[in-house]
């Protein structure tokens, strides 16, 4: 009775086929375990899209890990500078330049998190493909950068237009001092030759 469940129960999960043709007990395991990784492969769900895999990430991330609290609060103190200095131009060439630095060796700061993730994280974060540097870490800095160059074309936008401006009514203003000034001018001069002229008659 019970040779006969277990021989039923195998023909429910491995096909005739596969084990009329296994010769060997070796044969017979090998189509076991292939005919359960396809049992496994079908009862998964891998995510299909760009989105689906997103959301997968993010739900395989640990949001109460120091490390992303960490990343979080980092990346929010180097916006809230960008926004108080956005008109002070030596304070955002400094910030771009700190950022672009980061930025240039993430792929270091990548290695070297993976050698020593254990120091400050409950889980390695860091694979070789560096997705979580580049959503976590460089991401976001270069979100920043790209405000900053938008930011600057604005700021100099708006300053060669109020030069422009000055520039324009210092024109108007030495236009209207020329006209206003060539009658006032020969009307002295006649003035000039008259008193002259009265000086010699008197003489």
């Amino acid at each position: 009775m019970d040779s006969e469940g277990v021989e039923v129960h195998t023909q429910s999960l491995i096909p005739e086929e596969v084990v009329e043709g296994a010769e060997t007990f070796d044969d017979f395991f090998q189509a076991i375990e292939s005919q359960m990784m396809n049992y496994v492969k079908k009862s998964y769900k891998v995510p299909e899209t760009s989105w689906d895999q997103f959301q997968a990430f993010l739900a395989a991330v640990n949001w109460n890990e120091k490390l992303i609290v960490g990343l979080v609060c980092f990346h929010l103190t180097l916006f809230l500078i960008f926004i108080l200095f956005r008109r002070n131009l030596d304070v955002q060439m400094v910030l771009f330049l700190l950022i672009s630095a980061l930025v240039y060796f993430s792929e270091n700061v990548n290695r070297w998190g993976s050698a020593h993730w254990r120091d400050f994280a409950t889980q390695n974060y860091f694979d070789k493909s560096g997705v979580f540097m580049g959503i976590f870490y460089a991401a976001p800095m270069l979100l920043i950068a790209t405000a900053q160059l938008i930011n600057v074309l604005l700021l100099s936008s708006t300053t060669l237009i109020a030069v422009k401006r000055a520039e324009l009514k210092q024109r108007l203003r030495q236009q209207k001092v020329q006209e206003g000034g060539a009658p006032s001018e020969g009307t002295g001069s006649g003035e000039t030759a008259s008193d002259a002229a009265a000086t010699k008659k008197n003489d």
